[in-house]
């Protein structure tokens, strides 16, 4: 499992400027993740040659430039402000530019397909309660699908969207899996607050600032520590004929989706 969990920015924060944790290019995701700290007044421009990229604001206020289209975002608190988002394809020109000091998520892959740039302001996105009323309400969870086959633009080879794994409770559960190669990265607002991964038969503890790789059909969940929050930034890359559409529920574990459901004996 070397390699599934990497820690490069746990225990301390973010430099100004671009913070890289994957590459399209390179990283056996197929993904690339990046995390933009900016000053008041900074503008970071986005290289979106040959590939398909997204901005996903976490933190902060500015404005999104994305081919000749400008959006606003602000976000305070991701456990209260829904997230704003820009998608475009490869050869757009795609920029943020800083209010007050921010913290933007780009997310990329490799695709030189053309197709029309998706804004997403506060509030379009719909959070959704997944898990209410089964176990107890132990895997309850929040989950912000920005883009996926539903509603992102035809021609895009990636899903991308965010969950809150709330204290104590689990998500991602009960343990799933898909052949699509995908990406998490984790934050927390406490340097002491953890959880857990479980990618296949591996545990890894995560922090803030953590990321985690998902591939090779690896079966995943995760849970959160009581009195903590965990949040995390997910992305799935689409496979040649085999784009994401859903996730497959281990067999043994399909009693648990049913409302009022006790394990087998």
């Amino acid at each position: 499992m070397k390699g599934h969990l990497l820690t490069s920015f746990r225990g301390r924060g973010y430099r100004w400027g671009r913070n890289s944790y994957t590459s399209d290019s390179s990283d056996p995701t197929g993904i690339g993740l990046s995390v933009f700290r900016i000053r008041p007044g900074g503008k970071i421009e986005v290289n979106t040659a040959g590939r398909e990229a997204a901005l996903i604001a976490l933190s902060g206020r500015g404005f999104f430039e994305a081919g000749g289209c400008k959006v606003k975002f602000s976000r305070r608190d991701w456990e209260k402000d829904g997230p704003s988002a820009v998608h475009v394809s490869a050869g757009t020109k795609l920029a943020v530019r800083a209010v007050g000091t921010s913290e933007i998520i780009l997310c990329s892959v490799l695709n030189k397909g053309s197709f029309e740039s998706r804004i997403y302001p506060r509030g379009r996105i719909k959070p959704e309660r997944r898990g209410k009323g089964i176990l107890d309400n132990a895997a309850e969870r929040i989950v912000c699908t920005v883009s996926d086959f539903k509603n992102g633009p035809r021609g895009s080879k990636m899903v991308f969207g965010e969950t809150i794994n709330l204290p104590g409770k689990w998500s991602s559960y009960p343990p799933h899996v898909h052949p699509q190669p995908e990406i998490y990265l984790y934050r927390f607002k406490s340097r002491d607050a953890f959880g857990h991964a479980e990618l296949g038969e591996a545990v890894f503890k995560v922090r803030d600032r953590d990321l985690a790789r998902i591939t090779g059909e690896k079966v995943h969940c995760q849970t959160a520590a009581p009195g903590f929050s965990m949040y995390y930034f997910w992305v799935i890359r689409h496979l040649p004929g085999r784009p994401y559409k859903s996730f497959r529920t281990l067999p043994q574990y399909k009693w648990a989706l049913k409302p009022g459901a006790k394990p087998p004996r």
